[in-house]
């Protein structure tokens, strides 16, 4: 299986065995995932909210419509031009696509009837043996990350890219204080 880019920075970034996950969500949906499931699934583990998505999932989309129907606009015209458009189309919003397809595999994958955060679904995936397995025999350097407040899923993610920008072997762990894991 071909990976795409956002699944690629999923196992770089977050350590997360992606095939494997893919391969788990495969059986929880009964057929493998669509290209653009993938695509969503790993964009809200990199800490993407919906609008953040919709947003990358409609540029190109807009940008041709754009540039198809005024073939004359400058760069800085298409870009307005194209900003305006998104800002129509994100406000669709793919919260409802993506409640009935990837909220529900996670939930059954994970046992919930609520979706949790998905800070909360990546330490539900390092608990349960999701990560990478080391193959060049390098032992990891292991950090424990302890959080008491509830940053946001991007903040997690922006610090996970910055500590693994100039340390690869280092593997993140994220404890949840009390109950928080939970919610």
């Amino acid at each position: 299986m071909a990976l795409c880019s956002y699944c690629l920075e999923v196992e770089k970034v977050l350590d997360i065995d992606i095939q494997r996950l893919l391969k788990a969500l495969d059986q929880q949906k009964g057929r493998e995932l669509s290209d653009q499931e993938q695509r969503y699934l790993c964009l809200s583990l990199l800490g993407n909210e919906p609008m953040d998505i919709a947003r990358l999932d409609y540029y190109d989309m807009c940008s041709y419509g754009v540039r198809k129907d005024n073939p004359d606009l400058t760069t800085a015209e298409l870009e307005i031009a194209v900003q305006e458009e998104l800002k129509k189309k994100a406000s669709q919003n793919i919260r409802p696509l993506l409640s009935k397809t990837i909220n529900s595999y996670v939930k059954n994958l994970m046992g919930v009837t609520e979706m949790p955060s998905w800070s909360n679904v990546m330490y539900f995936l390092k608990q349960n043996g999701y990560t990478m397995i080391d193959l060049a025999g390098k032992s990891k350097k292991e950090i424990k990350i302890i959080l008491g407040a509830k940053p946001s899923d991007k903040a997690i993610v922006e610090l996970l890219q910055i500590l693994k920008l100039n340390n690869p072997n280092i593997s993140v762990v994220f404890e949840i204080k009390g109950d928080e894991q939970n919610d």
